[in-house]
């Protein structure tokens, strides 16, 4: 279903379908390779529970998903396939060198899971640049990865964020780098032409 409001679409999510909780750990249901659209039907699937952050969790027993998007996060972020340098939320909303930026309960819930050592999901989601794990549409789950780390770092411009290191967990299924197939690349035009 879609919505158009002051000439943007805007797809939201049939509400006869219900939502699948994403505040579980583990691959709550999803297999390795499972692709969506967009990030609004990952929410539906209960693999993400954030309609736009990159980060879902609770400060209490860590995060439980996290997306890989790129965005304003591009310049600080690395992504190898297995292992990922992935920025904590707001570290674009610091503007003074002297400070670190917010601590966002979002950046507390991937802090708190070096401790707990609960693996998150992992979701790609298509961008411009070149991620050669990324979709090149929508967004797709690629599995487990423990929060190893976290660091304070220091961006270009001389500001300081928090900054997570991730790792697949083994046992796994390989990254699918297949999906989207051409079928669903397709489907998602039709879809946007409405």
């Amino acid at each position: 279903m879609k919505i158009i409001t002051e000439g943007h679409k805007r797809y939201i999510l049939d509400p006869r379908y219900q939502k699948k909780r994403a505040d579980v750990f583990g691959h709550n249901g999803l297999e390795v390779g499972d692709w969506w659209p967009f990030q609004s039907f990952a929410l539906r699937d209960g693999a993400h529970g954030s309609k736009m952050g990159g980060i879902y969790g609770r400060t209490s027993e860590g995060a439980y998903s996290v997306v890989v998007a790129g965005g304003i996060y591009e310049d600080n972020d690395s992504d190898s396939g297995d292992t990922l340098l992935y920025s904590g939320s707001k570290g674009s909303d610091n503007e003074d060198a002297r400070n670190i930026a917010p601590l966002t309960t979002a950046t507390r819930s991937l802090i708190m899971s070096t401790k707990h050592h609960q693996p998150v999901r992992v979701l790609r989601a298509a961008k411009k640049g070149n991620n050669r794990w990324a979709p090149t549409h929508g967004i797709r789950y690629d599995g487990l990865y423990n929060v190893t780390s976290y660091k304070i770092e220091t961006d270009a411009k001389g500001l300081k964020f928090y900054q997570f290191v991730l790792t697949r967990c083994s046992g796994q299924r390989a990254i699918d780098r297949s999906r989207p197939t051409r079928e669903e690349i397709a489907a998602l035009e039709r879809i946007r032409e409405l």
